[in-house]
């Protein structure tokens, strides 16, 4: 696990499966520098940390398919980084956004109680924390400044998008029209 960037320690890794538990004091560290969770008091941000794990998924892994992939953790970038993006019927795909150190992902699917909207894809290897979705309803609904990080975050990237797409919209009737006269 020298891949993390932290000052592990032998007893400080707990390995299962595919997934490795950490000292909550690592966690801690990690989570105390990235938004919401450097507003959480210092008990709850510990309370959480026991419960994250970290898990390593090599460059190409598909995390989550679009309508398919339940979303059972907000996924925490520590090293790496990954892209969402959609792909139409015929095959095209369309990059939604990039993520990297520090960044979240699946968090409006863990909220809204639904399937990945997108697929997301690891560009390198990456690292995550996965805060499992219990943990992180339990403190959308117990910490006010939480919920409000995420809820200002989705609303500003819905706005951004919709006026993208009308600006889209506008900018190819009119070269239709144009074609038209």
């Amino acid at each position: 696990m020298t891949y993390l960037k932290t000052s592990l320690h032998k007893d400080q890794i707990a390995m299962t499966a595919d997934v490795h538990s950490l000292a909550p004091e690592v966690v801690v560290e990690f989570l105390s520098k990235i938004m919401p969770f450097n507003e959480l008091d210092h008990e709850t941000l510990h309370r959480v940390a026991r419960h994250v794990k970290v898990d390593f998924f090599p460059k190409g892994t598909r995390l989550l398919h679009a309508g398919e992939t339940e979303v059972n953790y907000l996924y925490l970038i520590q090293q790496g980084g990954m892209k969402s993006f959609i792909v139409d019927d015929e095959g095209e795909i369309t990059l939604k956004d990039y993520r990297g150190e520090g960044a979240y992902i699946g968090a409006l699917g863990l909220i809204r109680g639904t399937k990945a909207s997108l697929d997301v894809e690891t560009v390198e290897d990456t690292f995550c924390f996965l805060l499992p979705k219990a943990v992180f309803l339990d403190l959308i609904n117990t910490q006010p400044g939480f919920s409000q990080y995420y809820l200002k975050s989705f609303s500003e990237k819905f706005v951004v998008t919709a006026y993208a797409e009308l600006r889209r919209h506008k900018m190819t009737r009119r070269g239709d029209e144009n074609l038209h006269l």
